[in-house]
């Protein structure tokens, strides 16, 4: 009997972690800039859109979270490449990341 109730606990915890992964991504792809496809936000506040956005900064165990690495190839929009370091935010096809610290952060809901 407590192996039946274990097990019917383990699924409940399966399902509702699906749940919220896919409320994730509704919100992060709901809260992206609808005005252009892929940008880049620098420093000095210039914003550079473009359809074709690459990164190489993913985060080896989680691929949500994005790293700083401080080199000049980290980000390529349009062939043209340019340094994280320079870089505020981004914009790619799965969510809008802003820089906090060491990560870009995905941004769950937009406006104030």
């Amino acid at each position: 009997m407590r192996l039946k109730l274990y097990l019917a606990f383990l699924i409940c915890v399966a399902f509702s972690s699906c749940v919220t992964f896919k409320q994730f991504d509704k919100r992060a792809k709901a809260s992206r800039e609808t005005n252009y496809d892929a940008s880049i936000v620098k420093k000095d506040g210039t914003v550079i859109t473009g359809k074709s956005f690459k990164h190489k900064n993913y985060d080896s165990y989680d691929h949500n979270l994005v790293r700083v690495i401080n080199k000049d190839n980290a980000f390529t929009m349009d062939g043209k490449k340019y340094n994280d370091s320079d870089v505020v935010a981004f914009q790619d096809s799965k969510a809008f990341h802003k820089r906090y610290n060491n990560l870009y952060l995905i941004r769950l809901v937009k406006g104030k």
